[in-house]
């Protein structure tokens, strides 16, 4: 055979071997698409019906007129609710469970998983059932509704999985205690049940606003504390020996009372705060009307229990 000859069948083969490797990649990026498919919700922006369910508890998350609203009840946490929409439209396929591992992964599935099924319009779009990985807290194992294997799924999130899939209604309902800008605040009142002289009543008029039998005050200091009312949140509900918890509190005063009323009816609101000396890093109030036991932030203290002393004009 002529050395050229043999140099051509060389190179044929060469393109042969590389064309065929070349077929598989596109192949196998096709299937790993069709699979990426069987989890994310591509159409960002379609879901506004989640639920989430594990055995017998269940979080139902709609939005209704532009509100998503928790178990037909409350506000549901924008940062939570928008790390899982993060979740429902962007998650990846890190790997098939391992071959030998598919038996334990899929009866741990079966027993333990949580079931997550989005919807548009009522109509269901995506459903699978997860479980969160306990060696990596941004992974999951998870096998679609529509049958399969399982796989292990990956995703950006600050929380970790146990946290983003909670079941507990508390977890998703919204922090927020006060959401109010100035010009919609009517009546703020701040008691001080030990130290009742240090209590005040702030009341918005024709005028502006005026400290009841305060005639001289600092006005620019009255503005910025009213201010600090357009965002505040507490730290957590609590969920756990609740009702004990209220029930208990209830059973004395709370140190400081801070009641608003807004312009708009839902922003306007109570909490009732307990402390007590050396509890510093977890103090409980009870908020709203509904008495709701929880845990605020410490900073509480620091901007918003200022005295009636603190808006007086010095001479």
């Amino acid at each position: 055979m002529p050395k050229s000859t043999k140099i051509l069948l060389v190179i044929a083969v060469v393109l042969g071997i590389g064309a065929f490797f070349a077929y598989r990649k596109g192949n196998t990026g096709n299937t790993i698409q069709s699979e990426e498919n069987l989890y994310a919700v591509l159409d960002s922006g379609r879901v506004n019906k989640i639920v989430l369910k594990h055995k017998e508890k269940e979080i139902l998350l709609e939005q209704k007129n532009g509100i998503w609203v928790v178990n037909n009840n409350f506000t549901a946490d924008h940062i939570k609710l928008s790390a899982l929409l993060n979740f429902i439209y962007k998650v990846r396929i890190k790997r098939p469970v391992y071959k030998e591992h598919v038996p334990l992964v899929a009866g741990r599935l079966k027993k333990n998983g949580i079931t997550v099924s989005s919807f548009t319009d009522g109509q269901l779009i995506k459903q699978y059932t997860l479980l969160p990985d306990t060696t990596d807290q941004s992974a999951v194992y998870a096998i679609s509704d529509e049958g399969g294997v399982p796989y292990s799924l990956t995703f950006s999130a600050e929380e970790g999985a146990n946290e983003l899939f909670s079941v507990t209604p508390e977890d998703w309902r919204s922090k927020m205690v006060f959401s109010s800008n100035v010009k919609s605040i009517k009546v703020l009142e701040v008691t001080f049940t030990k130290t009742p002289s240090e209590s005040y009543r702030i009341e918005s008029g024709f005028g502006g606003f005026s400290i009841v039998n305060m005639p001289r005050f600092d006005s620019l200091r009255l503005f910025s504390y009213l201010d600090l009312y357009k965002d505040v949140k507490i730290k957590a509900f609590i969920s756990e020996n609740k009702q004990k918890i209220k029930d208990s509190l209830l059973l004395s005063s709370p140190a400081f009372t801070i009641s608003l009323e807004d312009r708009n009816p839902q922003k306007s609101n109570t909490i009732k705060i307990y402390f007590k000396e050396g509890q510093q890093s977890k103090i409980m109030a009870l908020m709203g009307p509904e008495d709701q036991p929880v845990y605020i932030r410490p900073s509480i203290f620091e901007y918003l229990l200022q005295k009636r002393s603190f808006f007086e004009r010095k001479k």
